[in-house]
């Protein structure tokens, strides 16, 4: 059941989504391109979870390890950018110069202050909106039960 802190965090993340897309449309626009920001909320759109790993099931059977252990690096990776923000910023930055700039680095900056202490799947009725939004839109053709959609005992990052 969410708590009026998941509410507060809900509304920061909206506010810094809305933000940062606005921002980001006006300097697409500032370079020449057309660019329009999409507040996929306001338009009945379910939100979604920022970071999603999405395999095939017969991936996770054949190499069930192999996937684990790349959780597992995911989850460290998150873990030691919570840690560490302003080296992971300059990790980032040096492998994609063409994004250094204080649009960026803003963007990191915020975006770091919201990665969970450990991953979360949302909550059940979040996927089973999105779901039934994605099938009546004709998107996907079934609703899947919840099972199907999240490997339950994920890998711990420590």
């Amino acid at each position: 059941m969410p708590t009026s802190a998941d509410d507060s965090a809900k509304k920061a993340l909206e506010k810094f989504r809305r933000l940062n897309g606005e921002a980001l449309a006006a300097q697409l626009q500032a370079l020449g391109y057309d660019a329009v920001f999409f507040p996929q909320e306001e338009y009945c759109v379910p939100g979604t979870l920022e970071l999603i790993v999405v395999a095939n099931p017969t991936l996770i059977e054949e190499r069930g390890e192999a996937a684990t252990g790349f959780l597992r690096a995911v989850a460290r990776g998150n873990d030691w950018t919570v840690d560490h923000p302003s080296e992971a910023a300059d990790l980032f930055f040096s492998r994609f110069p063409d994004l250094d700039d204080p649009l960026h680095r803003r963007s990191f900056e915020e975006t770091c202050l919201l990665y969970a202490d450990d991953a979360s799947y949302g909550e059940q009725e979040e996927w089973e909106e999105l779901q039934r939004f994605l099938a009546e839109s004709g998107l996907i053709e079934r609703v899947f039960p919840f099972s199907e959609l999240c490997v339950l005992d994920q890998p711990s990052s420590r």
